[in-house]
């Protein structure tokens, strides 16, 4: 959301009655609550492209750090509703029992046995804590087999210690080309600009695959997401430049075009960077023009490039690039161009993305007032009439900050008062980002039967002393993970500054006694952080009985037997076929197949959904932040996130895996090695392009 532009006064009741009353029957979707608001297990999501983070966000998927403020469920999924079986409760779980190395692992590297070093290396790439650094490289230098070469070097690149890349270099040059790759990858995780030379070598390899690993390390040593110390020279640099561009403009391989169009949209910005990503738009593969476009909006933030080559894209044939071209022209762009592209295109997402783009070339400085009388007359248009509901949602949050005094306060009360859980959260969030007061609003939605909403509110009282108190300690009072989260971060300010009221802090010291179990694993550390606690550690499961290398050769040998189970997932939108890896992620896929045998996942819905990055859905808790009360251990591979792939959302923090999931638009190689990756969208990509918040899961199923 944008910051507003306007100061509000406080809304009398009569007037709140009035705007209400204009809402409820103007908005679709939105009508006075009788029984209560409807809470029906629905999520919300936000995002922005991640190819070319700035770092504000890591672009990442996630459970609890999503900007969950979007909008209330698609028409197809709120006509099914009646028709889906309840999720089944899903039965708790620790699956996490060996985070660390027993010393088998290590021990097993020297096995005869390919298959057995194989798979202690690959145990060893699991447990990046393990101190086992010292035996990888050791063995690097040893190792005949090429697969097991691969995990070695796989493994190294997880523990991010660049004191290992000496003993990496020799691998760019070995034979196997499978090898030059894994060592490209695994050099580019280091954080070690000083071996940009060595990689720019190998981008004039005769082998596609390593030409793109090379591109995409290059990306992981100088990406502007990245914050570590930088010391390649301007000379290196340019060289840099020059060989990906000429990857990018003239290899024959598509694959090999995106990758180098990927890492010069990532890279720190350079004058002349621009003028290349210019010419990228003109390639025939969708994914260049897409990263393109992502680059070119990132280098404008930086003043290094314009947004014009992005306005022809717009007619571009793919949904996925012209989503990136209306994030390139969000700054400076035509708001009658942008306002067009809210109302015209076929593809919700491509209108949300419209929307998003609206409400931020708003938000400009050199935003007159009558770009913000078209600008807001598109977006209450779009409010009131767009076929999904997500895009109404977000449109109308939009004109709660940007549109004039009266339309704004008549979006509010009509978010506020829908029977859609996440718009009236929507509601909360725009009443904390202000200006506007509206205190009967607020005392609604701190009474919200939806935990999610309340805390939402929750972020208003800080600059409210009257309601503070009362209001705080009753939520350091809930059991709700939103709620502590909220109250928490709400007290933060205060408790290191040392004037928070004594009764506060004893509730909050109380709320943190209460906060167990893996549901309230986030909740918990917030409250750790706010009372000035390091993290708490929490300890693994007990361990079965035997040496951690026997455990894993067993599960090696029963996930060979089924290697690749398949499941349908039934969505209101069409079908979507996954093939899941149980040789790379074997507890998560059986968790995944458990959950769905046992039929949890019926009736879930799409929670978040990020153009051009992610869709993420399977939470039962309904905001996002749930686990399912399952802890799963990080499984990490080195196959790479293509589009479709299907991982793990975490919290930010090792082995907090749960019961969800996502899938991604686009290749998200910022994703690689960081988050478990197990399965591929191999049937309905284009229905999984095309899901929207609150779309529901009817039902997941093995395919015959």
């Amino acid at each position: 959301m944008v910051p507003g532009r306007r100061r509000h006064a406080p809304v009398t009741r009569p007037a709140m009655q009035l705007a209400c009353a204009l809402a409820l029957a103007l908005l679709p979707g939105a009508c006075r609550a009788t029984d209560g608001p409807r809470d029906d297990a629905t999520h919300a999501g936000a995002g922005a492209s991640a190819a070319a983070d700035d770092g504000a966000d890591d672009g990442a998927p996630r459970d609890a750090r999503p900007d969950r403020g979007s909008a209330n469920a698609a028409p197809a999924a709120a006509a099914a509703s009646s028709l889906v079986t309840p999720a089944a409760p899903m039965p708790p779980a620790d699956l996490l029992t060996d985070p660390v190395d027993d010393g088998s692992l290590v021990a097993g590297l020297h096995d005869a046995d390919a298959a057995v070093r194989l798979v202690a290396a690959h145990g060893l790439a699991q447990r990046p804590a393990s101190d086992a650094g010292a035996a990888l490289v050791a063995q690097l230098g040893a190792e005949s087999d090429e697969a097991v070469l691969a995990e070695l070097l796989f493994a190294l690149g997880q523990r991010h210690d660049a004191s290992a890349a000496g003993a990496m270099l020799p691998s760019l040059r070995h034979a196997s080309s499978a090898v030059r790759a894994a060592a490209a990858a695994a050099i580019g995780r280091l954080g070690d600009d000083g071996r940009t030379g060595a990689l720019v070598t190998l981008l004039a390899d005769g082998d596609p695959g390593v030409r793109g690993a090379a591109a995409l390390a290059l990306f992981g040593l100088d990406g502007r997401r990245y914050t570590h110390e930088r010391t390649a020279t301007e000379a290196v640099l340019a060289a840099r430049d020059d060989a990906l561009a000429q990857l990018a403009l003239r290899d024959a391989d598509a694959g090999v075009r995106w990758r180098a169009t990927f890492a010069l949209a990532g890279v720190r910005g350079r004058r002349g960077l621009a003028t290349v990503l210019e010419l990228c738009l003109r390639d025939g593969e969708p994914l260049c023009r897409t990263f393109a476009l992502a680059g070119l909006a990132a280098l404008q933030k930086e003043s290094l490039a314009g947004s014009r080559a992005a306005v022809a894209l717009l007619a571009d044939a793919d949904p996925r690039v012209v989503i990136a071209a209306l994030r390139a022209l969000a700054r400076d762009g035509d708001v009658a161009l942008l306002a067009r592209q809210v109302r015209e295109p076929e593809s919700a997402l491509v209108r949300l993305t419209a929307v998003q783009a609206l409400a931020e070339r708003l938000a400009q400085p050199d935003a007159a007032a009558d770009m913000l009388r078209a600008g807001s007359d598109a977006l209450a248009d779009a409010a009131r009439r767009d076929a999904s509901a997500m895009v109404r949602g977000e449109a109308a949050a939009v004109l709660v900050a940007v549109a004039d005094e009266a339309r704004a306060q008549f979006f509010l009360h009509a978010l506020a008062r829908s029977t859609d859980w996440r718009d009236r959260q929507r509601a909360g969030k725009a009443l904390a980002a202000g200006p506007q007061r509206d205190d009967d609003t607020l005392a609604a939605l701190l009474a919200d039967g939806n935990a999610t909403v309340a805390a939402a509110a929750l972020a208003v009282v800080g600059g409210r002393p009257e309601l503070r108190r009362d209001q705080l300690l009753h939520a350091l009072e809930s059991t709700d993970q939103a709620t502590l989260q909220a109250a928490a971060e709400s007290l933060q300010p205060e408790l290191e500054a040392g004037t928070a009221p004594p009764e506060l802090v004893t509730a909050m010291a109380a709320a943190l006694d209460r906060a167990r179990g893996f549901e309230l694993k986030e909740a918990r550390q917030s409250l750790r952080k706010a009372l000035g606690l390091p993290p708490d550690g929490e300890g693994p499961a007990p361990a079965p009985p035997g040496r951690l290398l026997d455990r894993l050769l067993a599960q090696d040998r029963a996930a060979r037997e089924d290697p690749a189970p398949r499941v349908i997932l039934a969505t209101t939108r069409g079908d979507i076929t996954l093939q899941l890896d149980r040789l790379a992620a074997p507890v998560h896929v059986a968790s995944f197949l458990q959950l769905a045998d046992l039929r949890c996942y019926d009736g879930l819905d799409i929670h978040r959904v990020v153009p051009d990055f992610v869709v993420q859905g399977l939470d039962p808790r309904g905001d996002g932040m749930g686990t399912g009360g399952r802890r799963l251990p990080d499984e990490f591979t080195s196959r790479p996130y293509l589009e479709g792939a299907v991982g793990m959302p975490n919290a930010g923090e090792p082995h907090t895996g749960g019961c969800q999931l996502f899938m991604t638009h686009v290749p998200t190689p910022h994703l690689d090695g960081r988050y478990t990756l197990f399965g591929q969208v191999i049937a309905g990509q284009d229905v999984m392009q095309r899901l929207e918040i609150g779309d529901r899961v009817l039902s997941v199923r093995r395919a015959p």
